[in-house]
């Protein structure tokens, strides 16, 4: 990248010398500034920014919702949000030196500045972005910037466009996260908005405009839990004060962990777990229940073998066979439930002296809690009234030591191991599945056009694509699936949610099932059965009936498995074929969620290869056996009386005209009418005019080479089929 480096952005053409004039005029300039993209250099976009005026750090455009309403003639007004957003390759932080808190009288929140070494100057945010290896471009002064609190806008620039909403949030978050110490969030999370209104500035304070940040590099900052515990003197300074300020402290955990005596702390983890699980126990009861839930998830997620007191756990200290646990979020979980009072030698809700190493409390003022999800906590209501400690916090908190070390610590206490070679490897498989689909126009579309074309309008692209990032996080082992493909149990409901999130169209529950039907139709997804060899289905499944006893539901709950299969191009090309085939059998792809569907446009047999988690539509129904003897009768009327018929004919028919869900079954029945009454369907030409001699009337509703119409089929067309 060069001062010459030309970026998209949106640019709001009036200037505004204050933040108070700026937010009054901000539902102005979100309309205003879609009407003003501009292409510019770095130099030349702080240019705009120092005159005063508003920008916002990307291209948009129009979106799907403002696309319809032109296609219906509607006029429209669009407004800059993340509906709109196309892509970005500049991306900024605020750094307000200043946090939020609730005002008792007014139930609003109030601002208040940072003191000590959470205020930030210039040399400290260079530092923190020094350490963290991220190269800013630009910082400046923002509008509600004063002398006495100072507030910073960073700019930072990656190596290539960013055209992925997801990818976006990502690497904001990673940014974003990069500012955060002991539980402080130094930069403000607002950010990540991607029509997020960026107001003009004072002055520049630095500038680099050479330099570029790695996406790739981005990405591996972890962005799960808060960043290491930075402080103004290197790491190893940091780990000294700690192991210092541990030695006056009475508690041995605390000792041990600012040491890194690893071995010795799970020893002990060992030890307490059977000591609290043993017969003589004196054990307070509700840490107990805590510590067998835990044990219990442990297991469900491991190898689905439920644990009752009564059960020792030599497991805990076999090093030679660490428990592989089913993916990475269900070991956050697992860790993030563990009753820490234990490991601390103290009861929950007990108050005692402050743990942490820069606070000497010489009052009870700490405690550990739990949370409405049974997650356990560290809150001291002293020096973090404002926030709480899990494990993972508390752990990088009293051994000066970054996030991700501090999780391969934790799993190695509690014998579990956080991610095996084989996940590491299917998950970057999984990522360039997901890349296949997001680019699916230059690495699909080439050589099967009408895949690509049939996965656009049916919008299976970005569906499919956001299951790959799914199964990336759900993603269990081998060693529980036994199956070398990618396996994980799709919580449709929670891709709707994230669908709806992002504003996209069809992202309903019914909807997401169509698409999924269809796309295991082409081969794309399989799904397997419930009664499936696969250790970890069982579980979910059993949770999934617990919840319908609990409601009372009789209904059966899906659980929905799935196998990923390797994507080459093969693939793609029999899912192309497969697509013509059902295309010429007039399958109905909007009822691709009905099993009956598959079994009136294919087959029994057909149905069975992919769908078989419902056990309640094996056969014909007798309403649609019933139905399409109806619309049989109605067909051979219409081409008894006019030699045609159009779908609105049929469906107005007297013997069709009073019949419920009448375009759904006609939708199913179609192929089977078609074949059994020999029977084609074509687009309407000029010269049937004249051929079944059609009325002026009926003239209007028929459009050359649009309107489907039903004939019988020619001779010559029945021997071809022959």
């Amino acid at each position: 990248m060069s001062n010459t480096t030309e970026y998209s952005i949106m640019v709001d053409p009036q200037s505004f010398s204050t933040k108070e004039q700026a937010l009054k005029c901000a539902g102005l300039v979100k309309v205003r500034i879609m009407n003003h993209p501009v292409t510019a250099t770095l130099p030349e976009i702080m240019t705009y920014i120092m005159r005063g005026q508003t920008v916002i750090l990307g291209e948009l455009g129009l979106s799907d919702k403002h696309l319809k309403a032109i296609a219906k003639g509607e006029k429209i007004r669009p407004t800059a949000s993340k509906g709109t957003w196309k892509s970005q390759q500049i991306f900024a932080i605020d750094i307000d030196n200043e946090y939020k808190v609730r005002n008792k009288e007014t139930g609003k929140f109030d601002k208040v500045k940072y003191e000590g070494e959470l205020y930030l100057e210039i040399q400290d945010i260079l530092d923190i972005c020094s350490s963290r290896e991220i190269y800013p471009s630009v910082i400046y002064e923002t509008l509600s910037s004063e002398k006495n609190h100072r507030k910073y806008r960073v700019f930072f620039v990656v190596d290539n466009l960013v055209t992925n909403e997801s990818l976006r949030e990502r690497l904001t978050m990673s940014l974003v996260e990069s500012f955060f110490y002991k539980g402080y969030k130094l930069s403000d999370t607002s950010c990540t908005d991607a029509a997020r209104l960026f107001f003009g500035g004072k002055q520049i304070v630095y500038e680099n405009y050479d330099v570029v940040n790695s996406i790739k590099h981005l990405l591996d900052v972890p962005i799960t839990y808060k960043a290491a515990v930075r402080s103004k003197g290197p790491a190893a300074e940091r780990k000294d004060q700690i192991r210092n300020a541990a030695k006056k402290s009475t508690n041995q955990m605390v000792k041990l962990i600012a040491n890194h005596d690893w071995d010795e702390i799970k020893n002990i983890v060992a030890e307490r777990i059977q000591t609290a699980f043993s017969p003589t126990a004196t054990r307070h009861e509700g840490s107990l229940t805590k510590l067998e839930t835990f044990i219990s998830l442990v297991h469900r997620l491991t190898n689905n073998i439920y644990i009752t007191k009564d059960i020792m756990f030599p497991f805990w200290l076999d090093e030679l066979k660490p428990m592989v646990i089913r993916g990475r979020r269900d070991f956050y979980h697992s860790a993030s439930v563990f009753p820490m009072e234990i490991l601390f030698g103290c009861e929950a809700y007990e108050s005692i002296s402050c743990i942490l190493p820069d606070h000497e409390d010489k009052n009870p003022s700490a405690r550990f809690e739990y949370t409405s999800e049974g997650k356990s906590k560290y809150k001291c209501y002293a020096c973090c009234e404002d926030y709480s400690l899990d494990i993972f916090d508390l752990f990088e908190a009293l051994s000066g030591l970054s996030s991700t070390s501090v999780r391969h610590h934790i799993a190695y206490i509690f014998n579990l191991t956080l991610e095996t070679e084989w996940q590491k490897e299917k998950r970057r498989e999984l990522d360039d599945f997901a890349e296949m689909y997001r680019y699916a126009d230059k690495r699909i579309a080439a050589f099967a056009p009408r895949l690509y074309k049939r996965l656009r309008t049916s919008r299976l692209l970005l569906l499919l694509e956001m299951m790959m990032l799914d199964a990336k996080i759900y993603l269990p082992d081998i060693s529980i699936t036994s199956q070398e493909e990618a396996i994980y149990i799709a919580e449709v409901r929670n891709i709707s949610k994230w669908m709806q999130d992002r504003a996209v169209a069809g992202s309903s529950v019914k909807t997401i099932h169509k698409k999924m039907h269809l796309a295991a139709t082409l081969g794309l997804i399989e799904y397997l059965p419930e009664n499936s060899d696969v250790l970890f289905v069982h579980e979910a499944r059993a949770r999934k009936r617990d919840k319908i006893r609990f409601k009372g539901l009789l209904h059966q709950y899906r659980t929905n498995i799935i196998r990923i299969p390797i994507l080459t191009k093969r693939v793609f090309l029999d899912a192309e074929k497969r697509l013509k085939d059902l295309e010429d059998k007039n399958f109905s792809f909007s009822h691709a969620d009905k099993r009956e569907t598959y079994v009136w446009g294919t087959s029994e047999e057909e149905a069975s290869t992919h769908y078989v988690q419902d056990t309640k539509e094996n056969k014909k129904s007798t309403e649609t056996m019933k139905a399409f003897e109806r619309f049989k009768a109605a067909a051979e009327d219409l081409l008894e009386r006019q030699g045609y018929f159009t779908q609105k004919d049929l469906l107005s028919h007297k013997r069709i005209r009073q019949l419920k869900k009448k375009k759904e079954l006609l939708a199913i029945v179609t192929p089977e009418l078609l074949k059994t009454s020999e029977i084609e369907y074509t687009y309407y030409r000029s010269h049937y005019k004249d051929l079944y001699k059609i009325k002026q009337g009926k003239l209007q509703e028929l459009k050359p080479g649009r309107t489907k119409i039903y004939r019988r089929l020619e001779i010559e067309d029945k021997n071809k089929s022959k």
